[in-house]
């Protein structure tokens, strides 16, 4: 039996014009010509509003659910009204829709710009979402599409699809590849922390081996955007960073990271996800598992870290890389909490003078 892709359409006539007839036009053209073409029915809903995805998701029970259009960020995805004009549904309001059809829908798609939020809070329901990190040209969002769907014609799966279609994207020379992004159920988890919206930074701690903190490690407001931004630098060899507490064991932090220069020829930048045990009755004090182990090459610290080293072809480029950190520290005994740990050249073979910044710090708790 056939599986039904619905794909809603809405370019309210208070919006700017996209290119949505070309990018359906593609999709519907990609999978008449496909290998499995029998194994798909695709169904349009144009100038969508709420009434209308209600009503398309309940007759046609679609395995796929692409949204073609505006998205505003957090005030919403822009379906139409009964005039025609803008009407913002925010993640919410999506969220507890899909989680209704969460037996039905194994996919969504949100081409549209600023949506992650949205696909942030349907992945609590829904195994597959792809949503938008920031704006996204009709070039790249047709190719995005048009290679999403020509994967799923071949037989490819929903992951495969998603990373054909960003490479598509980069095929073109531009870098809004790393734009859309795949949410899955298991990977989403709560949301416990933004770090722009958490206006805790004062609660940061920061570290250096060699002391005058305050040069080595600020908070800053980057351009254009305003995002509150940690700018770390290492002079010489000292270990500089910061850290945050966050009370669970199982869970994923995403990040992202800018490298201006770092002298050393091997990789001194990393971030990392520490276990952390009580030392004093009542839990009043923290120290790091595993501090009286010393045969970790890496850091001697902690054979329990959970590390990410930026690569060194990230070095130097200046331009902005996402990143995140899977953590499962629950087999550990004496873990209580753990530790959020940007570092320069702590525990590294080859340390040396760097500077970097990280932003959009968000944690999710699996537990």
């Amino acid at each position: 039996m056939a599986e039904t892709i619905l794909v809603l359409a809405a370019n309210p006539r208070d919006t700017s014009r996209l290119r949505l007839d070309q990018e359906i036009r593609e999709i519907d053209s990609g999978l008449q010509r496909s290998q499995k073409r029998e194994d798909f029915t695709l169904k349009q809903i144009w100038a969508a509003r709420p009434i209308d995805v209600r009503r398309a998701v309940l007759d046609s029970k679609p395995r796929i659910i692409h949204f073609c259009g505006h998205g505003e960020g957090k005030d919403g995805i822009a379906f139409e009204d009964n005039l025609g004009n803008t009407k913002l549904v925010i993640a919410e309001a999506l969220a507890g829709f899909f989680q209704l059809f969460a037996d039905k829908v194994e996919c969504v798609v949100l081409n549209a710009c600023h949506s992650e939020i949205q696909a942030e809070a349907i992945a609590q329901h829904i195994k597959y979402v792809v949503g938008m990190g920031q704006e996204i040209g009709d070039i790249a969002a047709i190719d995005f599409s048009v290679a999403f769907y020509d994967a799923l014609g071949a037989g490819k799966s929903i992951d495969f699809a998603y990373k054909l279609a960003c490479n598509a994207i980069q095929w073109s020379g531009s870098l809004e590849h790393l734009t859309p992004i795949l949410k899955t159920q298991i990977s989403s988890g709560k949301l416990i922390y933004d770090g722009q919206t958490s206006q805790d930074f004062n609660e940061w701690t920061t570290f250096s081996t060699v002391g005058g903190i305050s040069k080595r490690v600020q908070l800053i407001k980057r351009t254009p955007d305003k995002l509150a931004t940690f700018e770390i630098k290492a002079f010489s060899t000292e270990s500089v960073g910061v850290n945050k507490s966050f009370r669970i064991l199982y869970g994923k932090v995403e990040f992202e990271y800018k490298i201006i220069f770092s002298v050393s020829t091997q990789p001194n930048i990393y971030f990392c996800m520490i276990p952390m045990q009580e030392t004093n009755i009542g839990r009043t004090g923290l120290i790091e598992v595993g501090t009286q182990i010393q045969d970790d090459p890496q850091n001697p610290c902690s054979p329990h870290r959970e590390r990410f080293y930026a690569p060194m072809e990230n070095y130097g480029r200046e331009q902005w890389h996402k990143a995140e950190i899977l953590f499962d520290f629950r087999q550990i005994p004496t873990a209580f909490y753990s530790i959020f740990a940007p570092r320069i050249n702590e525990g590294c073979s080859n340390p040396g003078a760097a500077h970097f910044l990280t932003t959009k710090i968000r944690m999710f708790s699996f537990e």
